[in-house]
């Protein structure tokens, strides 16, 4: 039977991964077997380099391009301009932007009105920062493109035209390029005309830098309305908005909470408390109350803390709402609020010592504390300019509500456990804050426990660092002398037992001194010297460098490592650590024995072996009271 019709071919799924596969795997094997007979064809090296483009592999698309161009040239090229625009299309995709402008230069000089080459001169010539020829190429780009949809040309159809849909993309580029030049005008101009919603995301970030910056507050709603109803495009629009609403007087605020306040989105509603407020004389509506409970918070964007803000202001409950928030959104809410409104710190200080209804009205004290930790975390991270005794105060606050509400979420015995069982870096710190509370602050465990908090979330440093200054104040006052004293009588029986030999004596009191000073340099220097005499060199060496990493210009302990070296045959090393220690030592005999030492291990003096002198280690023990220094005990 005949049935009349016509059997359309219109391509291939592009997105169909398989189908795509298939098919270049088929088209090469057949390309590349004809190319084995005829390597010299031009038109199936033009449908190979195709083939590998179409597949996204430009590099392999490359090579039998560049050969069908210089077989073409030979063969007239203006017959093949289907390599040239195939050539420059390949080669901007390989980031050859000077050989691509050069080949479109070559093609338009031959046939001018291909829109390809227009193109990827145009974009060649923004990656080489040409401007003013690629504004001229995209500008005659557009231009072509208006007459081909227009019907004013005839299209050559022996090549396919793959920018014919790139207008959008041209305008972009040219909006990007008039503003960067100041031109906003003529950036506004392109910027309007793109209607593609994925270049629109990226359009709409220069337009409204643009209309902020000329203060065209009522293009800025034409656009917003424009694309309202694409949620992509929209919320990248007005968080651009919000980011430059930021820096603005509040009188520009509330002109565009003005502009903006409707009852037909979210956003609109958000504008419409804001308007109360920059002017609390203007009421709001228990309808857009109502709306706004109705608004899921939890998924907007931080500025949404004005919806918070207002119900404040308007003696609305407020712990209902921040109940149905993660605390990390809470603090996110705050913090905004802090940043943004000058006089909220203020308000929120005074809600705290009124005991406001709005902190206190909520029935669950573990809920309570919870959302007051969290707002005090905000407090706490933000850089608003406090002075440290007020920012203690705010600080303080943060660590009792914090504490309670850890011990709230989790059991005393997980607690008392270690920040290992932490969720999260701020309970990791709380957790350690908690086990430190009952210390005595002028202890090392209490500055140790200090600095571990410290580690498990930078963003406390500031409290920490109040803290630890309070430590210093505290430690500098007279009783603390107390304290110096008994570290110094401990330091001398340390090296009294040194002196005779009572080494157990020693290592305990060296325990002991450890365990409530911490440890430093004359510990080290101590702990090094028992080491040596008990035959452990290498453990000798490792606790003198600790030492000279907490105090580096020790000259006890640099004369000790030099005498280590210089025992153990090390000369040259041994004269770096003498002369280091001649350096910063002040002491006269001491000064005397370096000059010794220095002479025995000088460049000029015979040189050492490991353990020169024929005398072991252990038989310089006895020796060692003598010639290592102990010196600040």
């Amino acid at each position: 039977a005949k049935v009349d019709g016509y059997i359309v071919h219109y391509g291939y799924v592009s997105d169909d991964k398989e189908l795509m596969e298939y098919k270049f795997e088929r088209n090469v094997a057949l390309i590349n077997k004809v190319l084995e007979k005829e390597p010299d064809n031009i038109y199936h090296l033009f449908q190979l380099s195709q083939s590998h483009a179409m597949y996204g592999r430009p590099k392999e698309a490359l090579e039998p391009i560049e050969k069908a161009y210089e077989l073409a040239k030979s063969k007239g090229l203006s017959n093949h301009m289907n390599v040239v625009t195939q050539l420059a299309n390949v080669r901007f995709k390989n980031r050859m932007f000077r050989q691509c402008e050069a080949i479109c230069q070559e093609g338009l000089a031959l046939k001018d009105g291909y829109v390809d080459l227009y193109y990827f001169q145009a974009m060649s010539q923004v990656e080489l920062r040409k401007y003013d020829e690629a504004v001229a190429n995209f500008e005659r780009f557009l231009s072509l493109i208006d007459d081909y949809e227009h019907g004013r040309v005839v299209i050559d159809l022996t090549l396919a035209h793959h920018t014919l849909r790139s207008a959008d993309h041209a305008h972009l580029m040219l909006c990007t390029i008039h503003k960067k030049r100041g031109a906003f005008d003529l950036a506004a101009k392109h910027g309007e005309k793109i209607g593609n919603r994925l270049l629109a995301k990226e359009a709409v970030k220069h337009l409204v830098d643009i209309y902020f910056a000329e203060e065209q507050y009522v293009k800025l709603k034409e656009l917003y309305e424009t694309w309202s109803r694409d949620e992509n495009v929209i919320e990248v629009l007005v968080d651009s908005m919000e980011n430059k609403r930021l820096k603005l007087k509040p009188e520009v605020k509330q002109e565009l909470s003005v502009l903006f306040g409707d009852e037909e989105s979210p956003y609109g509603l958000l504008n419409l408390v804001r308007r109360h407020i920059y002017s609390p004389s203007k009421p709001i509506a228990d309808g857009i109350w109502q709306r706004l409970d109705d608004l899921d918070l939890s998924e907007q964007p931080d500025y949404y803390g004005d919806v918070i803000f207002a119900k404040i202001r308007c003696g609305l409950p407020v712990m209902g709402t921040l109940a149905g928030l993660r605390s990390d959104k809470i603090s996110r809410f705050f913090g905004y609020l802090l940043h943004v409104h000058d006089v909220f710190l203020d308000n929120l200080r005074a809600s705290l010592e009124q005991e406001a209804d709005w902190l206190h009205e909520h029935s669950d004290i573990d809920e309570l504390h919870r959302i007051r930790t969290a707002i005090l975390y905000a407090v706490v991270v933000q850089e608003k300019d406090i002075d440290d005794l007020d920012y203690k105060g705010w600080f303080e606050m943060y660590l009792d509500a914090g504490v309670r509400h850890l011990e709230t979420c989790y059991r005393s015995e997980i607690l008392d456990r270690g920040v290992s069982w932490a969720k999260t870096a701020a309970d990791g710190f709380l957790f350690v804050m908690r086990k430190i509370g009952n210390i005595d602050r002028c202890t090392v465990e209490y500055v140790r426990g200090l600095r571990e908090a410290l580690a498990q979330d930078q963003s406390m440093k500031r409290g920490i660092d109040v803290l630890l200054k309070d430590v210093q104040d505290e430690l500098s006052k007279p009783e603390q002398d107390e304290l110096e004293i008994l570290k110094e009588s401990v330091r001398t029986a340390i090296q009294e037992c040194i002196d005779t030999g009572e080494l157990d004596t020693a290592v305990m009191l060296i325990n002991e001194y450890e365990d409530i000073v911490g440890i430093d340099g004359p510990l080290c220097a101590a702990k090094g010297i028992v080491h040596i005499i008990n035959g452990e060199v290498g453990k000798a060496e490792d606790i003198f460098l600790t030492g000279i990493g907490i105090e580096p210009e020790n000259p006890d302990l640099l004369y000790n490592l030099g005498y280590l070296k210089e025992i153990s045959g090390f000369k040259r090393e041994a004269f770096g650590y003498y002369s280091r220690a001649f350096e910063v030592v002040t002491d006269e005999e001491f000064r005397e024995e370096l000059v010794q030492a220095l002479g025995r291990v000088s460049p000029k003096s015979p040189v050492h072996q490991n353990g020169d002198g024929g005398r072991l280690m252990e038989e310089q023990a006895s020796t060692l009271k003598e010639l290592l220094r102990g010196k600040g005990y």
